[in-house]
């Protein structure tokens, strides 16, 4: 698990979202977002919760990369943190068991945010 700031400039929590969305799927393999949805924290703050799987791209010392054999399952909890800055929460596994049996604390550490 690790947070991550997203600065959103002039931009909307939603558009911050969409652009972060775009700017990773470019950058890893066979992308694919089981779910996405909208919530709001019992203390008001909204966020987006998302569940993906790729494969991580593996740079070369030559100008070519390749593409991963194994998948990545993440949990990915977009927070809009203040009027500045989206904060990601993001669970990582290697399997979607291992991110199943991490989900009760990785809704807590979210549901701590005030």
């Amino acid at each position: 698990m690790y947070i991550r700031i997203c600065f959103k400039g002039s931009r909307s929590f939603e558009q911050t979202i969409k652009d972060e969305k775009e700017d990773f799927e470019q950058n890893v393999g066979e992308h694919s977002e089981q779910f996405s949805k909208k919530n709001h924290l019992p203390g008001g703050r909204e966020y987006v919760l998302n569940a993906i799987t790729y494969k991580p791209v593996i740079e070369t010392g030559s100008p070519f990369s390749f593409v991963a054999s194994n998948q990545i399952h993440e949990q990915v909890a977009y927070l809009d943190g203040s009027d500045k800055l989206v904060i990601l929460l993001v669970l990582t596994a290697d399997s979607d068991k291992q991110l199943q049996a991490s989900l009760p604390a990785f809704q807590g550490l979210l549901e701590s945010f005030r």
